[in-house]
């Protein structure tokens, strides 16, 4: 009888231990489990944020343009002086390097001068080859003096005075870096950095977009003359040596909108862009740097640009330092 009941107890004590191993059993496992979840938390949330991150940056450039991640840094007054543009440069590059490193891939930069009237009557008459020069009256008869003064018998002094005859055109000279190897010349050539003589004031090559060349009937070869303002004593002298239309304008370079550079319009008063049947588009005429600020720059004391560098980012490099 006590033997039975011992091994009774005995059985139940094991049996209780062994109910008991699996309840520890599970219990463990799950604050195993628990322990598992919890260190892993921290991982798992970051991983949720890079992918939300990344996902984001994805969303943006789709929606979008690859533009869209691009650095940009304006500076709203530049003197066209070389040495105060080369500054702008270096503090540029010293803002964006430390900052975001490789993510960088190119910087482009663009000058814009103020406005200028563009005498577009001398275009032709200043070209016209085939005719002496025939001396014209009142202020016109002190530019044809000085032109033939440069030019001897050159023809390009055939001209009556573009400010009183000519019809002017708002416009603006501006210099793009890189801009040869995002366009195909159509006509003519780049523009050169040799500084050429003009009357009161310098000469410069330029080149325009196509569509802009056929809506003011610009041919290469042509002389238009430019002053800063109605009465201002300097002209300077725009040979246009080269026509051109960009090769892709979904490249970055044209920052998602090539006529904003190469078919640009004034604004309206509300600041929105003024369509075509309102207004002529600006003259833009490209030129190299050094005719910008060696010639116009030194010609038109106290001349100001307007400044933009545009960083293109990598789109996969900047998703890495976004984690």
């Amino acid at each position: 009888m006590n033997s039975s009941n011992s091994v009774s107890i005995i059985r139940l004590v094991f049996g209780r231990i062994r109910s008991d191993l699996r309840l520890i059993a599970a219990i463990f496992s799950g604050m195993l489990v628990a322990i598992t979840l919890i260190s892993g938390m921290p991982i798992y949330l970051a991983t949720l944020e890079k992918q939300s991150i990344q996902g984001a940056i994805e969303s943006a450039v789709e929606k979008n343009s690859l533009s869209h991640l691009d650095l940009n840094i304006s500076l709203p007054f530049l003197p066209l002086d070389s040495e105060r543009i080369n500054e702008a440069d270096s503090a540029v590059s010293d803002s964006l390097g430390p900052t975001f490193g490789t993510v960088v891939t190119v910087t482009q930069r663009h000058i814009k001068t103020s406005i200028f009237s563009f005498s577009l009557s001398a275009t032709k008459t200043l070209l016209s080859s085939n005719d002496s020069p025939t001396p014209v009256d009142g202020a016109s008869d002190d530019f044809l003096s000085k032109c033939l003064a440069v030019f001897e018998t050159s023809s390009l002094c055939n001209a009556d005075s573009a400010e009183e005859n000519g019809i002017l055109h708002d416009g603006f000279f501006q210099h793009l870096t890189s801009l040869d190897d995002h366009v195909i010349y159509v006509e003519g050539a780049p523009p050169s950095y040799e500084l050429l003589r003009f009357v009161d004031g310098p000469m410069v090559e330029a080149s325009i977009d196509t569509e802009l060349a056929d809506y003011f009937s610009i041919e290469v070869g042509d002389v238009i003359v430019a002053t800063p303002s109605m009465d201002s004593m300097v002209h300077i002298g725009v040979r246009v040596v080269g026509i051109f239309k960009p090769t892709d304008e979904t490249d970055a370079i044209w920052k998602g909108d090539s006529k904003s550079f190469t078919y640009p319009f004034p604004p309206s008063e509300d600041d929105t862009v003024t369509r075509p049947e309102d207004l002529p588009p600006y003259l833009a005429m490209f030129i190299q740097e050094k005719p910008l600020t060696q010639g116009i720059g030194l010609a038109h004391a106290g001349s100001v640009s307007s400044a933009t560098w545009f960083s293109h980012v990598d789109l996969e490099k900047f998703k890495e330092w976004s984690r």
